[in-house]
């Protein structure tokens, strides 16, 4: 009986392993890093950097794909960046693909900060987790994350003192006026 067991092990394994070996995705975004993004702005990943979330079906079968924005767990964080605060100040131009084996499905990512002058100077991270969704007779589903981290600009002067002169900046650094 323990024989008949463990050959139906083996047999289970290397027949679900050719499925993982079978399937896959890969994509065009690893790390993305921006700096200085204005509170109270929203940006396209398209627009400024040019590069969109592209993600290509690696397996023998059309799958669905949905690409959702995730807190980052600590072990993931990289460069100082604090997990973004909420997963909404991310969106996709479209959050489900449907790829045929070898396709390249294009999605835009969208980043819009809050108008919070809390947030300025700061850096957070979010993770895009794109991943196949199972359908029918599929038990198994493959994903993916890419990594953006992203800085928002530091608080613009509010002093509307003086010409603009170098001492008038001077003064500014000083916390003094005229």
């Amino acid at each position: 009986m323990r024989n008949r067991l463990l050959c139906l092990v083996v047999v289970t394994t290397l027949c679900l392993s050719t499925e993982l070996l079978a399937g896959g995705l890969s994509t065009n975004l690893g790390e993305v890093i921006i700096e200085g993004l204005e509170r109270g702005e929203r940006y396209s990943l398209k627009e400024l950097a040019n590069i969109p979330l592209s993600v290509v079906n690696r397996g023998e079968d059309t799958v669905m794909v949905r690409v959702h924005p995730v807190v980052p767990d600590s072990v993931e964080l990289r460069q100082g960046a604090a997990p973004i605060p909420q997963v909404d100040w991310i969106s996709f131009e479209t959050d489900s693909l449907i790829l045929a084996p070898g396709q390249m499905g294009v999605t835009d990512v969208f980043i819009e900060i809050p108008d919070d002058s809390s947030l300025a100077s700061k850096k957070f991270q979010v993770m895009l987790w794109s991943r196949t969704i199972p359908g029918p007779g599929v038990f198994i589903a493959c994903g993916l994350k890419s990594r953006i981290i992203f800085s928002i600009a530091a608080a613009e002067s509010t002093s509307t003192e003086g010409d603009g002169s170098w001492q008038d900046e001077q003064l500014r650094r000083l916390g003094c006026t005229r």
